[in-house]
């Protein structure tokens, strides 16, 4: 999905985007009484691409439900709890800026990884995240 199209995924499923200063970080998602937010930190994003990439991202945490909670921080195990709502947060991001016969179609077309990274319009980071997802999965 372009950033339009994330945008607009947002609001269709009523996830409100706002734009708020947080100090340190460009992004997060959060829940109140079962409706999501997300808050992005615009001055700290550099540019179209990677305001997509950060707002997929959030969007993740929002479709899978996953959250850091302050009960986490107390928990033994809350490290790993964040790892994991990272994980699924950047999974479901993969999904939403990287369809698989998309990706499919820029490996058949390019020959090197930033080749294939910039006909997605994406980073050769996050090219590479989407690439092993979809190996995780068994998909390529």
């Amino acid at each position: 999905m372009n950033l339009a199209e994330l945008y607009g995924y947002a609001d269709q499923k009523g996830i409100t985007v706002v734009p708020w200063k947080i100090d340190n970080r460009k992004a997060c998602a959060i829940k109140i009484n079962r409706s999501y937010h997300i808050l992005m930190n615009i001055r700290m994003i550099a540019g179209e691409r990677e305001e997509r990439a950060i707002l997929a991202h959030e969007l993740g945490h929002c479709r899978s439900d996953r959250m850091y909670y302050l009960q986490d921080y107390c928990n033994p195990l809350y490290r790993q709890n964040i790892a994991k709502a990272e994980r699924k947060a950047s999974d479901e991001a993969c999904k939403l800026l990287v369809p698989l016969d998309e990706l499919k179609k820029a490996l058949r077309e390019n020959e090197t990884e930033y080749a294939a990274a910039e006909s997605l319009d994406i980073d050769l980071f996050t090219y590479r995240d989407i690439i092993d997802y979809y190996q995780r999965k068994g998909l390529i």
